[in-house]
């Protein structure tokens, strides 16, 4: 249960723009926040949740004790606040766009999804000859279960470990501009892999 899958790898271009990798080097230490990005996670979980649904599936072959699930906001075992609210938001809003189950209450629900975020990592990739950094990878483990409350019994548990990369600028504010994308791009392909592996075997 705590070896990691293997991460999904998306490739983006551009400066400050998330892009994939695989090896992971060691911790440096993270670049500070400035004050005036600090409330960028607030926005990014803002536009994961205003996202337009787009309903795909067919609720009908899904069992019935998954129909209705709920997703409790999950747990944030790293020290970066607010990814426990990317994620979950991640997952809520991508259960809305499959379609083939409902949320629900934890007392309407016939099933409950609960999540943990259980590290974060920023290893650096490149820097110049001076020293100055170039580009981070950014490492998040999220462990999921999906309990089956009428049967009282476990249907998914699972590890997923999700990276990301980015580049960073001489500014401060366009450096932290592309690590909270970066996150945000985490978030989603948290998102995705958790309700694939969920929904995807019916």
């Amino acid at each position: 249960m705590n070896a990691p899958v293997r991460a999904l790898r998306i490739r983006r271009g551009g400066e400050g723009r998330p892009r994939t990798r695989s090896a992971i080097s060691s911790q440096p230490p993270e670049p500070r926040a400035t004050p005036a990005c600090r409330g960028l996670l607030v926005l990014l979980v803002v536009a994961l949740t205003g996202c337009g649904y787009q309903l795909s599936g067919q609720a009908g072959t899904i069992p019935g004790n998954l129909q209705r699930i709920s997703v409790p906001m999950f747990t944030n075992g790293t020290t970066v606040p607010g990814l426990e609210q990317l994620v979950t938001a991640a997952v809520r809003t991508q259960l809305q766009r499959d379609g083939r189950i409902r949320l629900g209450t934890d007392t309407s629900s016939s099933a409950q999804l609960r999540g943990a975020v259980r590290r974060y990592e920023l290893s650096l990739l490149a820097s110049d000859r001076s020293d100055f950094a170039l580009e981070y990878r950014v490492e998040v483990e999220v462990h999921v279960v999906v309990e089956d409350l009428r049967q009282q019994q476990t249907t998914l548990d699972q590890t997923l470990a999700i990276n990301t990369e980015y580049v960073v600028s001489p500014q401060i504010v366009s450096t932290d501009i592309a690590r909270e994308r970066a996150l945000l791009a985490v978030a989603r392909e948290a998102g995705e892999r958790v309700v694939s592996l969920l929904l995807d075997r019916f």
